[in-house]
This record gives C-alpha cells, structure tokens and sequence, in this order.
C-alpha cells in the first residue's frame, strides 16, 4: 500500500551459541512482528567463509520452533514431578528481584555466585554479567564454573589460557600442524577448514588422540593415544627436540621455572625404557622421528591441547 512503512530491516550480527567462532551473518527482521526472517553467513569473513555449523544451519527454524519455551515457568510442585505454572515476565523479573534481596539481607551479597558463559563474545554483552554481579557486590566468577579448572592447568602449563591462533593456519608459512585431543570435524568445523585448506596448500597434519575421529582419518601422521601416558609422550618428545638441537635456551630462561631440572631429567631419560612402557616400538619412532625432522623448519604451530599419550603411529599414504 502507498505510503506504508517498511518494517523489514538487513542488521549484521554475531552468533549466540557460546561458541568462540563468533560467526558473523546478514540477517532479515521484521520490527513490527518483532521476528527473525533469514540469515545469511557472510563470505567475506575471514573466519566464517560462508557457511554456519548444523546449530545455526536452521536458525530461523528453530528460533520459532512451536516447541520451544515462550513464556517464563513456575515451580508448581515438587522436583522431579515436571509441574510448573506459566508466569509472566514481568513477574518472573519480580520473583528474582525478591530472591535476591532476601539471600543479601540474610546471608550477604557473597552468598549470590554469579557464573556465566561466553553467548556471543562480544563485548558488551560478554561483559555484562560480571558488570552486574560486581555491582550488586555477589561471588564473581571468571566465566564460569567447570571450565575454570581447565583454564588455570592451561596458564600453568603454557603461561596463558588461549593457547591456539586459528590464523596461524592461514599463514603460508605454516608447514606443521599439531591437532593434539581435539577432534575439529566434529567441534570446529571453520578451524577444520582452514586445516584442510592449508594442507592443500602443502602443510602437514600430525593428530594425537585416543579416538579414531574424523579428524586424525585425514592427517599426514596420527598416533593413536593411549590414556594414562601423557607424560611419557612429552617426555619423549623433549628429548628428541633436544638431541635435535631445536630448544631456546634463552626463552627457556626467561620464561619457564626450574627449567634446569627439566633438562637434567630428559637427558637421564632412557629412551628404550619409556618406548616399551607406552608400547611403540623403535621403527614406529624413528617413523615419527623423520617426519618431525622434515617439517623441522615449520614457522607455524596450532596446538588443541587436552590430553597427551600414545601407542602407535600411521602414516597417511
């Protein structure tokens, strides 16, 4: 109709899945409807290229999915019973309003844990929370809960919790690619992209995992982990770093404690023994052996660290 107004609106946004792809897309709106109407993943990103994760392949489907939650709920009776009310927002907003004055009055603001996740990264919105929970003077967490854990092993193994620049394998300099307890097919499917895009493109992939996965099936050299070893694996491979020469004793230094002590432990270390210990054989190393040495002079390195072991290695052919 003439002179209508035109509610439907383009807007760039970020995905919401607590995911640290951050994938960027091209949505639709319709602002009167206040809906979602299609979203396109845009091409031009440099690490979205194009294409969403099967969560958000059918956002719009799911977002208006006739099953999905649309109203606030209400406990109705006891746990277990699946009874709960309809309540609306306003009254739900109330009801966590009353629920936290009474827990500062009776127990102070400590006794309120703010945890909370990434949603989409950005930082006014992944910020927010612990604004929030600061203001209001409760427990404030760094993130969360079950992953704090991890991240505090990650700084004191490696100096900081973000271990992995999915960049680095789009630098043509980039020869090795180490995937170790991580499958990326499966979980990482932008990373696991430029993975195969860089192997195209002459870099080599080593996987070390526990699980035949996707993954380690289009690797260059996987071994095949076995838990219970991860120490002897790292050990093995110090040792082979230095007998290569291939250690910065000067960032060593600077950087890594009692890092004498470290030295003195691998060069007593009998390399037989530990072999026989984890089950490879002599062959099967020196295999692994040749291939670190050609991609010796990589200037990359993407490392996915969880866990660290072995049994056998194989060669893609």
């Amino acid at each position: 109709m003439p002179g209508k107004k035109n509610t439907m609106i383009d807007r760039f946004h970020t995905c919401d899945k607590d995911c640290y792809g951050a994938c960027v897309f091209k949505g639709t709106w319709d602002d009167e409807k206040k809906v979602m109407l299609a979203a396109s993943p845009l091409k031009d990103h440099p690490f979205t290229r194009g294409f969403f994760c099967g969560k958000y392949m059918n956002r719009v489907g799911l977002l208006y999915h006739l099953g999905r939650l649309k109203m606030p709920l209400l406990r109705s009776g006891p746990k277990g019973t699946n009874q709960f009310e309809k309540i609306g927002v306003d009254e739900a907003w109330l009801q966590i309003a009353a629920k936290a004055r009474d827990v500062v009055k009776n127990y102070g603001p400590k006794a309120i844990l703010g945890a909370f996740y990434s949603g989409n990264t950005g930082l006014l919105a992944g910020s927010y929370p612990v604004r929030f929970f600061a203001k209001l003077g409760g427990t404030v967490t760094g993130g969360g809960i079950c992953n704090e854990g991890g991240i505090e092993g990650l700084k004191q193994l490696f100096g900081t919790y973000s271990t992995t620049n999915p960049f680095q394998l789009q630098n043509i300099k980039t020869r090795l690619i180490v995937i170790w307890g991580s499958d990326l097919a499966s979980h990482n499917i932008h990373a696991a992209k430029m993975v195969e895009n860089a192997q195209e493109h002459g870099a080599k992939l080593a996987v070390i995992d526990t699980r035949r996965t996707a993954t380690a099936s289009s690797a260059d050299l996987f071994i095949h982990a076995t838990p219970g070893t991860e120490g002897m694996i790292a050990l093995l491979v110090l040792k082979r770093l230095m007998k290569d020469e291939q250690i910065d004793n000067a960032f060593l230094g600077r950087h890594v404690g009692k890092v004498d002590d470290v030295i003195d432990l691998i060069r007593g270390l009998d390399e037989d023994a530990v072999l026989s210990a984890i089950n490879i054989n002599k062959n099967e190393n020196d295999q692994s052996d040749h291939f670190d040495r050609e991609r010796s002079k990589c200037n990359g390195l993407s490392r996915k660290h969880r866990r660290m072991s072995t049994t056998c290695y194989k060669n893609r052919k």
